[in-house]
């Protein structure tokens, strides 16, 4: 798990569920991941009680202004380059 701080996600692992600051929904401006590097793949879930929404950015580029991953959903990027991820697939919450 990683928790979003300031709008800004820091990576580590290729499958991350991402944990809001504080309350039950979070915004992600950002992503930042010191190892990153073209092609690499990136999984981002919710947890069970809360939404997380992705702002599309120059760090995360998304078929969509905005992704809100609540409960089940999961958001799939793949790098472009070594600052920037391109969104893969998205879904909101379990079907």
């Amino acid at each position: 798990s990683q928790t979003v701080a300031s709008g800004v996600l820091t990576v580590t692992k290729s499958h991350v569920i991402v944990l809001p600051e504080s309350s039950t929904s979070d915004t992600v401006d950002s992503i930042v991941c010191a190892k990153q590097k073209a092609g690499d793949l990136l999984v981002l879930r919710s947890p069970a009680t809360n939404t997380i929404t992705f702002d599309n950015s120059s760090t995360m580029l998304l078929a969509s202004g905005t992704r809100a991953v609540a409960p089940g959903g999961s958001l799939g990027l793949i790098a472009h380059s070594a600052t920037v991820w391109h969104e893969l697939w998205f879904t909101a919450a379990t079907s």
